[in-house]
């Protein structure tokens, strides 16, 4: 008996040399130049002192955000009925972990631009499970048990102004892979470097934006800060830790999950359009107690993806 096997190729996860997804390194990638420089810590050393008082100040925190990211509307970069030409709206996800013994209930959170030119509030996102608004009036509050994990929706929507027509001019994007993970990802550190640099040169180099969650009454339960400018993929989860191994808390924005999600809404509503399928191939089985293993392969080839 002859078995046919469909094998799909490693995920091709681009990275710097310098760069490590075990052991004590993270990936991380910043804003403009950030292609030149690695380093095996995870983060820039310029980074890395900013991040000492955070550190310090963090201890005993209760939330742990290991994930954030931006997710485009399904009109983005089309036009908008509004005073803005192009439809530009984002929204904010975060993963959240709560690593206490003890359940946490959020009631409200927010997000506030910090130093930044160029960007603004706009929109709002309605119907999604885990949402929450700065307003406890229009939240459902949010039960996390211990040690559980949850994705946060924030309702209030963000304007990326000016991003739509250099994520179009950019055509290297229309032949990346994508990641079948959630939320979708795409395939290669290239492209979360050159996508950080445009955030940087459109909103500043110290560009952020300042997240702050509440329990009961608006009391604060945590708060962090996710700069525009540095952006990691979906090995990094908000933590890097130097060559002496001291870890650093860090979350970051994974542009790999909204240039991933950008390309999955232009595959929906843009007729013609289509991401890249990585190939595959095909692998012929077959029984042969003469070999170790008892089973005898042979490689026919790379299988062309069919049109959908």
């Amino acid at each position: 008996m002859m078995l046919l096997v469909l094998v799909m190729p490693p995920l091709a996860l681009a990275q710097s040399p310098d760069m490590q997804t075990t052991g004590p390194c993270s990936s991380i990638v910043s804003g403009a130049g950030a292609s030149g420089t690695s380093y095996c810590i995870g983060i820039t050393k310029e980074a890395l002192e900013r991040l000492t008082n955070i550190t310090a100040a963090s201890q005993g925190r209760r939330l742990f955000v290991a994930e954030a990211w931006l997710s485009p509307t399904p009109m983005f970069g089309r036009p908008s009925g509004y005073k803005q030409s192009v439809n530009e709206q984002v929204f904010l996800t975060v993963r959240a972990t709560n690593i206490t013994a003890a359940p946490i209930v959020l009631t409200a959170a927010k997000w506030e631009i910090v130093q930044a030119k160029n960007l603004s509030k706009g929109g709002g996102s309605f119907g999604y499970r885990n949402l929450l608004w700065p307003a406890l009036s229009v939240n459902k509050p949010i039960k996390i048990e211990a040690g559980e994990q949850v994705d946060i929706k924030f309702g209030e929507g963000l304007e990326l102004n000016g991003m739509a027509s250099r994520l179009r001019k950019n055509r290297d994007l229309d032949s990346a892979y994508t990641l079948p993970v959630e939320p979708t990802r795409i395939n290669g550190d290239r492209y979360i470097n050159w996508f950080a640099e445009q955030m940087e040169l459109l909103y500043g180099a110290k560009a952020k934006l300042r997240l702050t969650f509440y329990e009961g009454d608006y009391k604060p339960i945590a708060s962090l800060s996710l700069p525009l400018a540095q952006g990691v993929d979906f090995f990094y989860h908000g933590e890097a830790v130097d060559q002496k191994g001291n870890v650093q808390y860090a979350p970051r924005l994974a542009y790999d999950a909204f240039l991933g999600q950008y390309l999955e809404m232009r595959a929906k509503i843009e007729p013609g359009f289509r991401i890249n399928t990585p190939p595959t191939t095909l692998i012929e089985v077959t029984p042969d107690p003469s070999v170790w293993g008892k089973q005898r392969y042979r490689d026919l080839g790379i299988q062309e993806q069919p049109e959908d």
